[in-house]
């Protein structure tokens, strides 16, 4: 199940080739004056931005969903799973819930619920251990947690690298989706606020000459 973010990023980055092309013709154009120039270089930034942000939305949407999948596969119950299964399961949330800030203990909890052969108990530990390792502060101690978890289930890992790497995105990954979602303003609009620019996008066309076609 693995997630790649290829489609979206490429789309992003034609959209940007067309929006630097639709620019170049209005900057070029001698029919319109400078104030001209500026409405249609802010109505083309609003709409590339509208875009963009189209395009991320359902890229980062994918990625949710491809998260809950994968926890579901990783620390959650089967399809054929039937109603005893389910309340185990639940009681096993709430007991893992309540270990969310007690990392010595739930690896204690964990390692006798491996013993015991309670892998519903321990893959929702696992579970509320994953959680916690990924989280800035007050994740120290649950990293042994999972290795416990691990241990026992050294299949998972391909998964749970795949769950991390969609889930928390790196700082150079996030860089690049940065790069690629964030329309830039051309330097006629550059120094105007996004609010500006959106004003003076929707502004009457009554001082403009009749448009052309940026496509």
């Amino acid at each position: 199940m693995s997630f790649d973010k290829t489609t979206w990023r490429t789309a992003a980055d034609t959209a940007r080739q067309r929006a630097e092309r639709q620019v170049a013709k209005v900057q070029a154009n001698p029919n319109l004056s400078d104030a001209g120039k500026a409405r249609a270089l802010a109505r083309l930034f609003t709409q590339h931005r509208e875009e963009l942000a189209q395009l991320q939305a359902e890229m980062n949407g994918r990625a949710a969903q491809t998260a809950r999948q994968l926890e579901r596969q990783l620390f959650g119950t089967s399809d054929r799973d039937g109603q005893q299964d389910a309340i185990s399961r639940r009681d096993a949330e709430d007991r893992a819930t309540q270990l969310a800030a007690k990392p010595a203990q739930a690896q204690a909890v964990m390692a006798r619920a491996l013993r015991n052969g309670d892998m519903t108990l321990a893959n929702a530990i696992a579970e509320v251990a994953h959680t916690q390792a990924q989280a800035p502060i007050g994740s120290a101690g649950w990293s042994e947690v999972m290795d416990l978890w691990l241990e026992a289930r050294p299949d998972a890992a391909p998964q749970l690298q795949e769950l991390v790497s969609v889930a928390a995105p790196s700082i150079q990954d996030n860089f690049i989706d940065g790069a690629l979602f964030r329309p830039a303003k051309p330097i006629e609009i550059a120094s105007l606020t996004d609010g500006v620019i959106e004003a003076l996008a929707q502004a009457s066309d009554a001082a403009i000459p009749a448009p052309m076609n940026y496509s």
